[in-house]
């Protein structure tokens, strides 16, 4: 019975033993550690325990028994989330079966929350920035990084913004990671969340001049053009084209892939535009559309020039153009008279003797008021639309040696005789200006002029 009692009073000692080693748990305390979330951490315990039979230990997490841990120290490789975790140390012999437990290790596990990314939009055509924000928050750095396509990763800026500035044509996402510092009870650990956010940007359409663009000789020229996005075609049905005759874009003449010029004597330009029907993305300004009009040399398309009779008396000479006739006006015996006014404001004609020649001078109001005596029926003074013709048959080398240079009058000189020729038409522009058809030893072309000058007058039928 006392041998019992003396095991018994021995145990107890050692288990008390045991118990001055590892104080007992649930004493107030501050924090050991400081983690983020998702990192390992290891614990060590150097207090160790001796007893009449071995000792075995066993670590706990929050009152749950870690397996497979009887040793100094304690690793947790697996990361934790946000919380607050309690680590203790248990020895267990023979003689103390219960064991006894280490002062609790406290870990604080932090996590910031992802940053929540706004983009200014969705959706963009190329070449519009698109931004990226996030709320700011205390203690906190931002880091970008955009992924372009397959160009890989590029650093940004460390703020709570980032502009994606003038995109190409892709899906592009952005990275954005949060530093956050944190600092409890003396502790202190920096620790970050990370999200995404991406944003489509469309392709432009491109519009390209498609073809014949040189053309021999006068008349309507027939124009075309294709859109391509991105490289590649875009179907006439997927696009909306816009024909205009400025590069201003302000007057559109027509909409379509192909547009019919109206008749050109003379190169001309115009200027395209293309929305995407599906994206509304719109081209990047407007693209040149040339027609290249090259007049005949040395005939009408092959043909000669042909000089036939004067139709009536009164005419002195009568040209075929083409599928025009010309001839001279009917002089008008009051129009016999060279003292030249010093104004042509009101109407006026004149005549002007040189060696063989006599020309004869009108101004535009004269002539609109006696254009019947002038060209009589089924002749008439030419309009704007007839000598654009005639400068698409000929040449101004062809024309003046026909008609000459007979120059013009303005006030009480005559100018540029030898030099140029110039003939009014019926078709006026304004008040003060008319239309008419002018060469000299280098060009030919319908021009507008001040209707107070003296010009010299054809008709056609």
């Amino acid at each position: 019975m006392k041998t019992k009692l003396l095991r018994k009073a021995i145990v107890t000692a050692y288990c008390y033993g045991l118990l001055s080693l590892f104080p007992l748990a649930g004493l107030a305390q501050s924090p050991d550690l400081l983690v983020c979330a998702g990192t390992g951490f290891t614990l060590v315990s150097s207090e160790d325990a001796t007893g009449l039979s071995p000792v075995t230990y066993t670590w706990y997490e929050n009152a749950s028994p870690i397996t497979n841990s009887d040793a100094a120290s304690i690793s947790i490789l697996t990361g934790k989330g946000a919380g607050t975790y309690t680590y203790v140390r248990k020895a267990v012999n023979a003689e103390c079966p219960e064991g006894v437990m280490t002062i609790p290790y406290i870990v604080i596990v932090v996590q910031p929350a992802a940053p929540v990314i706004t983009a200014s939009a969705s959706t963009v055509c190329e070449g519009a920035d698109v931004v990226f924000t996030v709320p700011s928050a205390a203690n906190t750095t931002y880091d970008w990084l955009t992924v372009k396509g397959d160009a890989g990763l590029a650093t940004g800026a460390d703020n709570s913004a980032y502009t994606l500035s003038r995109p190409k044509a892709n899906t592009h996402q952005v990275q954005v990671t949060a530093t956050v510092d944190y600092e409890i009870s003396g502790l202190q650990a920096t620790c970050t969340s990370m999200a995404r956010a991406s944003a489509v940007v469309n392709p432009l359409p491109v519009v390209v001049q498609t073809g014949v663009t040189e053309f021999c000789g006068g008349g309507a020229k027939y124009l075309t053009v294709g859109v391509n996005a991105n490289g590649s075609p875009i179907a006439g049905e997927e696009v909306t084209i816009t024909w205009y005759s400025d590069i201003t874009g302000n007057t559109s003449v027509r909409t379509g892939a192909a547009y019919t010029t109206p008749f050109l004597i003379a190169p001309a330009s115009y200027y395209v535009g293309a929305v995407l029907n599906a994206t509304s993305c719109v081209s990047n300004g407007l693209t040149a559309v040339h027609a290249e009009v090259k007049l005949h040399e040395g005939g009408i398309g092959g043909e000669a020039i042909v000089l036939i009779p004067p139709p009536d008396a009164a005419s002195t000479r009568t040209w075929i153009y083409g599928s025009q006739v010309w001839s001279d006006v009917i002089h008008i015996p009051g129009c016999n008279k060279s003292d030249f006014p010093e104004s042509w404001i009101e109407p006026q004609c004149r005549s002007y003797t040189e060696g063989e020649n006599t020309w004869y001078y009108y101004n535009w109001p004269y002539a609109a008021a006696n254009a019947a005596r002038l060209c009589p029926t089924p002749w008439h003074i030419p309009g704007q639309s007839d000598f654009a013709v005639l400068a698409g048959y000929t040449t101004y080398s062809e024309l003046a040696s026909f008609w000459g240079y007979g120059g013009y009058a303005s006030g009480d000189a005559i100018k540029d005789v030898g030099t140029s020729g110039n003939y009014w038409s019926s078709t006026a522009f304004e008040s003060t200006r008319a239309y008419e058809l002018g060469y000299d030893s280098s060009t030919l072309g319908v021009n507008l002029t001040r209707n107070t000058y003296g010009q010299q007058v054809r008709c056609v039928k």
